[in-house]
């Protein structure tokens, strides 16, 4: 009663309420946002392009029991681009391992936060690409970063869709721990876990990287991280669809099963986390796990959200698990990524079944196909040059000549990352800059 009385004689605003209550011993959880202070990435200097799959030998899809099938030469370039969408992948230098990529992409960060190792309080790498199995990489980087006040470092093995746990984990010790700021690194070392001995078909995927992002304690309850929408359905068989074998390798041996579900799941997920955070998906920027380029088109799809809101990089770096959305988002927040490129996906349907692409010994270099010259050409209404077969190249090439239509985070945008990965386990996090 006497604390009641207290407080009803004494006009308080809400920060002298919570004094009073701190006063007479109950804990108070202040309302706190956890906002971006700053991205960081690494990407290997290696580059390992189409050719590297052109070895006149066959390339297999690798059963669970080592069984292989469908054996597939890849004659040219845009046969390999057809399978997964990938022009280049990044490769790690043999003197290397993933914890120097989580060390240097964290370094990047926060040289972009302009923040000191020691003012972080928490590390978390969301990877499966730790050497050893202890100590945890959040412990190495800790150390290696000299950052002496951190007192809370651990990994999380959620493959794909780890950094997007990641990131509600850290963001929801800010809000409601009162801690902070926080670094998270998203990493993998997947040329190391592609099986290139056995040549399994999918290894063309695979790429090297980390991402990072610094989240701090704010006070705009409207900007950074505006919650986490998950989804956990291994049952059914559903736990082979993507896994480590015995040799510890990857293996995707029901990749049609794959695409299904992390399409469909990716696009649920947005739905989620733009209900959660109170936006509408057409006001979104779509930063998807950068899976393989079918998948993001057949996610954006479903989800009805623009190629030209999608950010997609999986064409120059690969599939980097974890590290795909949060080093799309470096580059998009840093200098941006052009959409010009693959303007051609409004009709992929098309193109992947289109006998007139491909190599042609006749091939001369033309000037860059406009945006709507290719529209054209890929709707059936024209050719380029009277009639001449479309090659690869052309499409590689479309949009170059143009200005570039870049999407670019910047202050006020609204950044939904949303990944898919083994076990059928997903996030999306919605993010407001």
């Amino acid at each position: 009663m006497r604390n009641s009385q207290v407080l009803k004689e004494m006009p308080l605003n809400l920060v002298d309420y919570a004094r009073v209550l701190q006063a007479q011993g109950y804990r108070v959880l202040t309302a706190r946002s956890a906002e971006v202070a700053g991205t960081g990435r690494y990407l290997p200097g290696n580059v390992r392009d189409n050719s590297f799959f052109m070895d006149g030998q066959p390339w297999y899809n690798i059963g669970l029991d080592g069984t292989k099938s469908n054996p597939k030469v890849f004659q040219n370039e845009w046969e390999v681009l057809k399978a997964s969408g990938v022009l280049e992948r990044r490769v790690l230098d043999e003197d290397k391992d993933a914890v120097y990529m989580a060390f240097m992409a964290a370094k990047d960060a926060l040289d972009d936060a302009r923040m000191k190792p020691e003012e972080l309080k928490g590390v978390i790498v969301a990877s499966i690409s730790n050497p050893n199995r202890y100590p945890s990489m959040a412990a190495k980087i800790t150390e290696m970063l000299g950052a002496r006040n951190v007192n809370y470092a651990v990994d999380l093995a959620g493959a794909c869709a780890g950094s997007c746990f990641a990131v509600g984990h850290a963001a929801d010790r800010i809000m409601y721990n009162e801690q902070g700021p926080y670094l998270i690194v998203g990493l993998e070392h997947l040329t190391k876990q592609a099986d290139y001995v056995e040549r399994d078909i999918n290894s063309n995927l695979f790429s090297d990287g980390a991402g990072a992002m610094i989240l701090k304690p704010g006070s705009d309850l409207e900007k950074g991280v505006q919650g986490l929408a998950t989804s956990a359905d291994p049952h059914d068989n559903k736990l082979n669809y993507i896994l480590h074998d015995g040799r510890n390798m990857c293996r995707m041996a029901f990749g049609k099963y794959v695409f299904i579900h992390a399409s469909k799941t990716m696009a649920d997920l947005a739905q989620k986390a733009a209900d959660a955070a109170g936006w509408h998906l057409d006001d979104v920027i779509f930063d998807p796990h950068q899976a393989n380029l079918w998948i993001i088109h057949k996610a954006g799809d479903v989800a009805g959200v623009p190629l030209e809101k999608t950010l997609i990089n999986v064409h120059k770096y690969g599939n980097m698990s974890s590290a795909t959305w949060l080093i799309a988002l470096d580059e998009a927040r840093k200098e941006g990524i052009n959409t010009n490129q693959w303007a051609y996906l409004r009709h992929l349907n098309k193109l992947k079944n289109m006998n007139a692409i491909g190599i042609h010994p006749e091939y001369r270099e033309r000037p860059p196909m406009t945006l709507e010259e290719m529209d054209l050409v890929l709707s059936g209404t024209a050719l380029k040059n009277d009639q001449i077969a479309l090659d690869y190249r052309d499409l590689l090439k479309v949009g170059t000549g143009q200005q570039p239509r870049l999407i670019k985070v910047k202050e006020g945008s609204k950044v939904l990352g949303d990944a898919f990965g083994s076990g059928l386990v997903a996030g999306a996090v919605p993010i407001q800059f």
